[in-house]
């Protein structure tokens, strides 16, 4: 009889359970008990439940309260960097949805562009995350459009040593290469990332360095010079132009080879020179700081009808191997 009852009363408990949790109150309810928690653990439970549950009503209402409750918007930006926690451990393809519901830009939220950037970096910067999580990320730094790429550049530039951080990056090469392509004469640290990026960067760096102004020729040379030490397959027709009489080839991306140096090319610099004369590429070398190149350049110019003086067209030219 005992033994009746007790089986009873578990199967009446279990309907019980299974109605609570599946009520269609059951997020709010939980939202509700999050922000009225004095308890920071029973919070992070919470957030984590919220975060299972896969559904975007749950960030959707916390953002309410962070909009309608001043007092409670602290609160509002632990849960959601909690739910995002537990995010980096899933592999679920709804997962998209439930960050960018967080993380996008919203003119409609309270929280801020900035705080969301905030959040994304945060994200990338969990140790072993799902590939998925670290992608979706990613994609809310593209929806932020170039405000976006640029602050997580300045927070890798920060933290050089974030692989995640940098995997956010290289998904968007475009923006990424763009913005930094803008900071490559004057920035140092854009000029690293850039060769970092490989491949991508290739074709655009050559193209600057056909570019009309000379600090953008020669900071394209030095990110491809710089790219040897990350990706040097990425530019082996460059550098076996040298040993293949490649004279074209130098002649179009000539200042890879000034920022380069390498001892012994000056024969065939001067060649391409010879057979690919512009005023523009004589006076680069005429400054470049090799002796070999100048003496060379000067005899040139003259073959060509060009009076080579000091202070030639008011030019301070690159330096020879300074890319290395």
């Amino acid at each position: 009889m005992n033994k009746k009852k007790l089986i009873t009363i578990s199967f009446i408990y279990s309907i019980i359970l299974i109605f609570s949790s599946c009520g269609p109150n059951n997020i709010e309810d939980q939202v509700q008990q999050l922000i009225e928690s004095n308890d920071t653990k029973e919070r992070t439970e919470i957030a984590y439940s919220l975060a299972d549950s896969l559904d975007t009503k749950a960030s959707k209402l916390l953002l309410d309260f962070h909009s309608t409750t001043k007092s409670k918007k602290y609160l509002v930006i632990n849960a959601l960097e909690e739910m995002l926690k537990r995010y980096s451990e899933i592999t679920s393809t709804h997962l998209d949805k439930c960050i960018s519901s967080i993380t996008d830009p919203d003119p409609q939220h309270s929280i801020s562009n900035k705080e969301k950037i905030s959040f994304i970096v945060n994200g990338l910067m969990i140790k072993s995350s799902s590939t998925i999580f670290q992608q979706s990320l990613a994609k809310s730094i593209n929806n932020h459009g170039k405000y976006g790429i640029e602050e997580i550049i300045k927070k890798w530039n920060k933290n050089k040593s974030s692989k995640e951080l940098f995997y956010a990056i290289s998904l968007y090469p475009d923006q990424t290469i763009e913005y930094l392509s803008e900071k490559m004469v004057d920035d140092k640290d854009a000029i690293q990332l850039l060769a970092r990026i490989g491949e991508p960067v290739v074709n655009i760096m050559k193209q600057k360095m056909r570019n009309s102004n000379q600090s953008i020729r020669f900071a394209a040379g030095d990110v491809l010079v710089e790219m040897l030490k990350y990706h040097p397959d990425a530019i082996t027709n460059l550098t076996s132009a040298i040993d293949k009489n490649g004279v074209r080839t130098i002649a179009r991306n000539y200042p890879f080879y000034i920022r380069l140096g390498q001892p012994g090319s000056e024969t065939i610099l001067l060649k391409a020179l010879r057979q690919n004369f512009s005023t523009s590429m004589c006076v680069d070398y005429l400054n470049c700081g090799s002796k070999m190149l100048e003496n060379g350049a000067t005899n040139i110019a003259r073959i060509n009808g060009y009076k080579v003086t000091s202070g030639f067209m008011g030019h301070s030219g690159p330096r020879w191997g300074s890319g290395n």
